[in-house]
């Protein structure tokens, strides 16, 4: 299993969590709370999501470090559509 983590520095993290939650929930059996959240996007990947006061911590795995990248920038499109005008600066590394 390959896994890749991105801590995002910022005050909204918990608004981003249940945003990205809610939106996948309409295509995965996601869990989340304020602070806490799961996508299993299949049996092959999954995200977890954890928010603090000034961060937003995102882990995401796959069975194929191939696939890590796609799906990284999937992430990343979706939370950027969420922040709009404001640019999160998200860098990915090996976990």
């Amino acid at each position: 299993m390959a896994t890749s983590n991105a801590t995002i520095e910022t005050i909204e993290g918990a608004r981003y969590l249940r945003r990205l939650c809610k939106h996948w929930s309409h295509k995965f059996a996601v869990s989340f709370d304020d602070t806490h959240g799961e996508v299993p996007f299949s049996d092959e990947a999954s995200l977890t999501l954890s928010a603090t006061d000034t961060a937003l911590h995102l882990q995401l795995t796959h069975v194929d470090a191939d696939a890590l990248p796609q799906l990284q920038q999937v992430v990343v499109d979706h939370l950027q559509r969420f922040a709009g005008d404001s640019v999160l600066a998200i860098t990915w590394t090996p976990g």
